[in-house]
């Protein structure tokens, strides 16, 4: 049980506003309309909104009018409501139920309807037919109706909506005597607004014409079975939806039919796409629910944009997206095989699993549901993997917050999020973080209604052990995520502003993990150190814990994050790969230098989350001569690129990779939006089958970090070479742009990072009078070195920087502040600087 099944109508329902608040508050809806008007021809959205009612009624602009406002309607109701099972539609609805299962693209799906419709209102033009629903009768009876008055003209079923409730099409004149014979055997006559008789046999004619149409256009497997209108059995194959897409033309739709067919299959939630749809007077099913999208509150509606429905349909086509949760292959592994290791304790594969399932039972003991979000910030520990994989064991939502997210930020992610729980660690993180802010957020949330604790701890009343969820009693487990399930939120990674939620689903973060997989060589003897917070992720996933574990592997989870410690780490176990940002893999390269230690069997080092720049690759690549050195450059949003492990040095040394996936798109664009010439700096937008089109509950400034067609404005300065590898210029709000001159901060850090005195830099613009900003550099010191700007500035120019990128201002500093991964945080450093002098 705990099905849900989306259905979508057919003409008659059609009806004047209908759709037109949707595509105003809305921008995916207002898209749908853009497209479906776009193929029909026609401004469906002003007809909607204007009519004239009977211009409305014309099969040809009803069809593509009721397919827009039901894909309208989808795609703001599919986050609010549990992933469909099933999709279903009547007779019109069918086109709709394949364009929002990604079957059919909705230009496709348009372009069919309105065929379907105009074919359908010629075969019988200049001819008196129409439709009539008998309510009271049962099929068989008014079966016999029909044949009674096929004398008199063409007469039959067309549509059995219910064991009661029968749409009959044809002639008028034989419908009108069904019509007298029913109202005398005590049934209700209603008289539908179309123009044809649609499932006769007087659409015979134009049986042939629509099938060469059917196969000249492309269907994809759809993400769930399509219950057909003429069998009422579920289809995922292609080739049988286009013949029952034929049949339906001439045959009886079996709605009955179609709803027993879901009571059966255990449906209990019907989620009905209907304009202004109620539960009154609809079919009713026992057992059943139906949930009228237009009854959903609007706080519950378009959570997150999803990727556009032509998109889905290529990458479950492709094979990139399949409907499994991520632990799927978690699962299949050797019970007996150590799975995680972190300060404390080491699991095997069935310890973990079995520790995962009895936590699962404690948090719905607990109130915890499927898709309630609940915060988790913990350090990299094991409770971490056996929470993420409880809570997607019961299809919850972990947010995953970094240990060092500050209470501000914690409070900002609960309220967004609407989280119900917060997981936290009982023993003090960094910068203060620990139980007393968890119960300082609990407290100041409202929607927060379990603080759950990690570690040992005296608990306050209402709080409660993480361990004690496992000792609980066991509950009926809900059904395996599936994989168009949102599986868990990230943080956005921004320098200003609070962070965004960033929604990923079980199916593209599978696929986030597998391709990173193969790109790294992961298999069953890969060990894996969690050098980074397992909760960012490249440690996450790119290929990182999940990555291990997926193939088998053992995860090694870092304590901390001091050179001594993950040095210590690296030889103890043997560790094979590893991911670091650059000024802790510098730190790690150095303190083996002064150590003479190597880690021997490492053979992957992953160096990203910033830009690595050539300088410290080089001494990477001859500290570790025997390991590969990778550059991965991406985002929590999706895109990732990786140089590979056959690159030349050249190419690991001076690019930060080439995108992941075959299906990858990338734009470079300039300041006006128009792609710049290869090897030019420009913006990197993209999309992908890993990558998002909205963030959760983002608003406005959520909504214009994307375009119409759903690609990312990463805010990222890249070029593209000739075979296209990236290479990582810095960030729009990082370039300085001195007198018109766009100077890239990256190229000058790379140049003081050369400096034998110099051992941390950032670059930032300063306000200048006439040329807007000028350059500041900020940097610490080597022990024993001094600096000053003069000479500063003739060793950058011989190092090759331009007159332009030479800084005009030097801050000498102790130490840089740093960001939870390492980079310099030039917000703060933005603000130190307006505070000091600068020399």
């Amino acid at each position: 049980m705990n099905k849900t099944a989306f259905v979508f109508p057919g003409q008659g329902a059609q009806r004047l506003g209908m759709g037109v608040q949707l595509a105003e508050r809305h921008p995916d809806a207002a898209r749908i309309f853009d497209v479906v008007s776009e193929a029909a021809g026609v401004d469906l959205l002003s007809i909607c909104r204007d009519g004239p009612e009977e211009m409305l009624a014309q099969t040809e602009i009803t069809q593509p009018a009721l397919l827009a406002v039901g894909l309208a309607s989808y795609e703001v109701t599919r986050t609010a409501v549990p992933a469909p099972h099933f999709f279903a539609g009547q007779s019109l609805g069918e086109y709709t139920a394949l364009a929002a299962a990604g079957s059919l693209t909705v230009a496709d799906a348009a372009a069919l309807v309105r065929r379907r419709g105009e074919l359908m209102k010629s075969a019988t033009a200049g001819r008196d037919v129409g439709m009539v629903a008998v309510l009271g009768l049962s099929f068989e009876e008014v079966a016999e109706l029909c044949a009674a008055a096929a004398p008199l003209g063409v007469c039959a079923p067309a549509l059995h909506n219910s064991r009661t409730q029968t749409v009959v099409a044809g002639d008028v004149a034989a419908l009108e005597n069904v019509a007298s014979a029913a109202e005398s055997a005590g049934a209700q006559m209603k008289w539908l607004p179309v123009s044809s008789a649609f499932h006769t046999a007087l659409l015979a004619p134009i049986v042939d014409e629509f099938a060469a149409l059917l196969d000249e256009t492309v269907l994809y497997p759809p993400s769930a079975p399509i219950i057909s209108n003429t069998t009422a059995r579920p289809t995922r194959d292609p080739v049988e939806l286009k013949l029952r897409l034929r049949e339906q033309l001439c045959h009886t739709v079996q709605w009955s039919k179609t709803l027993d067919a879901l009571a059966a299959y255990g449906v209990d939630t019907i989620v009905s796409m209907s304009p202004g749809a109620t539960s009154k007077g609809r079919p009713r099913r026992a057992g059943i629910t139906r949930i009228s999208a237009d009854a959903l509150p609007p706080e519950r509606l378009a959570e997150y944009r999803a990727v556009p429905s032509e998109c889905a349909a290529r990458y479950r086509a492709a094979g990139f997206w399949r409907d499994d949760p991520i632990y799927a292959d978690i699962r299949a592994h050797d019970p007996d095989r150590l799975a995680v290791i972190d300060a404390a304790e080491g699991l095997t594969y069935g310890e973990l699993l079995a520790r995962a399932e009895a936590t699962a039972h404690g948090l719905l003991d607990l109130g915890v549901a499927p898709r309630d979000r609940v915060l988790v910030q913990l350090g990299n520990t094991a409770a971490f993997v056996v929470a993420a994989l409880a809570l997607w064991r019961i299809r919850a939502v972990p947010v995953l917050l970094l240990p060092t997210t500050g209470r501000l930020d914690v409070q900002h992610v609960a309220e967004a999020s609407g989280a119900v729980a917060l997981i936290a660690e009982s023993a003090p993180m960094r910068r203060g973080q620990g139980l007393d802010v968890a119960r300082a957020v609990t407290a100041g949330c409202g929607a927060i209604r379990r603080l759950i604790v990690v570690g040992a701890a005296d608990l306050a009343p209402g709080e409660i052990a993480f361990t004690d969820l496992a000792a609980g009693p066991e509950r009926a487990l809900p059904d395996h995520p599936m994989g168009s399930d949102l599986a868990m939120l990230l943080l956005s990674g921004g320098t200003t502003g609070r962070p965004k939620l960033i929604p990923r689903t079980h199916q593209d973060y599978r696929y986030n993990i597998r391709v990173s997989s193969e790109i790294c060589g992961f298999g069953s003897d890969t060990v894996y150190l969690a050098a980074l917070p397992v909760a960012h992720n490249f440690a996450l996933g790119c290929p990182g814990v999940l990555g291990a574990l997926t193939v088998g592997g053992t995860a090694v989870l870092a304590p901390d994050r001091y050179p001594h410690t993950l040095l210590d780490r690296l030889m103890e176990f043997d560790v094979t790969a590893t991911a670091l940002v650059p000024t802790l893999a510098t730190e790690i390269a150095e303190l083996a230098a002064a150590t003479g230690v190597r880690p021997k069997a490492l053979r992957l080092l992953q160096v990203g989350g910033a830009r690595l720049l050539p300088s410290p690759a080089r001494l990477l690549l001859h500290q570790f001569p025997g390991t590969t050195l990778q550059q991965v450059y991406g985002m929590a949003e999706g895109l990732l690129n990786f140089t590979r492990l056959d690159d030349r040095r050249d190419v690991v040394v001076f690019t930060q990779g080439a995108p992941a996936s075959p299906a990858d798109e990338l734009r470079v664009v300039g300041p006006d939006g128009l792609p710049v010439a290869l090897g030019y700096v420009g913006e990197l937008l993209t999309r992908g089958p890993y990558t998002i089109a909205g963030y959760f509950n983002g608003g406005p400034s959520g909504e214009a970090a994307f375009d119409d067609e759903g690609f990312y404005r990463t805010g990222d300065l890249v070029r593209q070479t000739p075979t296209g590898y990236l290479v990582v210029e810095g960030r729009l709000r990082d370039a300085v742009n001195r007198g018109g001159d766009v100077i890239s901060a990256a190229a000058v850090e790379d140049a003081l990072l050369r400096h034998p005195a110099i051992r941390q830099a950032a670059v930032i613009g300063v306000p200048h009078e006439s040329l807007g900003e000028t350059l500041c550099a900020i940097v610490s010191l080597r022990d024993g070195h001094s600096i000053e700007l003069r000479s500063l500035r003739t060793y950058l120019a011989g190092e090759g920087l331009g007159s332009q990128q030479l800084p005009e201002d030097l801050v000498v500093r102790a130490e840089l502040p740093v960001t939870a991964l390492g980079k310099p945080d030039k917000a703060v450093l933005r603000r130190l600087t307006t505070l000091e002098p600068v020399t």
